[in-house]
């Protein structure tokens, strides 16, 4: 498999899904982007061109943060802030890697293991938040349905 640049991809797991359509479609999009960036490190591509879908990878996790937060104060998540600080570390390392000579595989590690980290300990209490309070989503924002 590795020869066809397929090692180290992201297998889409029910311990990821938050119970929030929207949210789960998205972090299987932020999946697809991290799949695809190490599909292009592994075809060896040019850094330009490396840079260019890490780039693609921070625009979209920009959009996907802002998504995220809005559902937390539409429904007033305790833990909002810390949340909040966690996606802008994230994004800080972004611009970080952006500045200096990039290990691309190394970068890819890191996004992916934030990635599963962040969604099975941070995300994945918003799920617990919205059980134990009986929160219904229809009441805070149109559910997706996919």
């Amino acid at each position: 498999m590795g020869s066809r640049g397929l090692d180290g991809i992201i297998e889409w797991k029910s311990d990821f899904e938050t119970g929030i359509a929207r949210i789960d479609f998205e972090h299987k999009i932020f999946i697809e982007l991290l799949n695809s960036f190490k599909y292009e490190i592994n075809l060896k591509r040019s850094d330009e061109e490396l840079f260019r879908i890490m780039n693609e990878i921070e625009k979209y996790a920009e959009f996907h943060f802002i998504s995220e937060e809005n559902a937390m104060r539409r429904m007033n998540y305790p833990a909002f802030k810390e949340h909040q600080i966690e996606h802008f570390e994230l994004l800080e390392k972004f611009n970080l890697a952006k500045f200096k000579n990039c290990n691309f595989e190394g970068f890819h590690t890191f996004l992916k293991e934030w990635f599963l980290r962040h969604t099975v300990e941070s995300d994945i209490k918003l799920k617990l938040y919205m059980l134990e309070n009986n929160i219904n989503l229809e009441d805070y924002f149109y559910e997706l349905k996919i």
